[in-house]
């Protein structure tokens, strides 16, 4: 069986994430849409301004074109609709793995 994962961390607030980041160095981060940060830049923004080599999957609840285009535009690696996540993490992962952009079918602006 292959592994797709070596670990898994769980983080609840913005300092954890920078801590996460900078002294784990993920390979990929799975990361909430709605997660708090200050500056009011976004998650995606963040996270491409203080681990700009990670790829990041966002996990999100909007559908709309617009919305997966911004992530993806602002460095996102893919978007996850949230209710879909149990069906497709591990082929968004994969698909981010292999250098790809993951954004499913029923999203794409």
């Amino acid at each position: 069986m292959k592994t797709l994962f070596e670990s898994v961390i769980m983080v609840a607030e913005e300092t954890s994430l920078l801590n996460a980041v900078k002294n784990l160095r993920p390979d990929l981060v799975l990361v909430d849409l709605s997660f708090p940060v200050s500056g009011g830049t976004g998650v995606t923004s963040f996270l491409r301004q203080y681990a700009p080599g990670v790829k990041f999957i966002v996990l999100g609840t909007e559908d709309a074109p617009e919305v997966v285009d911004a992530c993806v535009a602002a460095g996102a690696s893919g978007y996850l609709l949230k209710w879909n996540a149990g069906k497709e993490l591990i082929q968004a992962v994969e698909t981010v793995r292999s250098g790809r952009t993951y954004v499913p079918d029923r999203c794409a602006g």
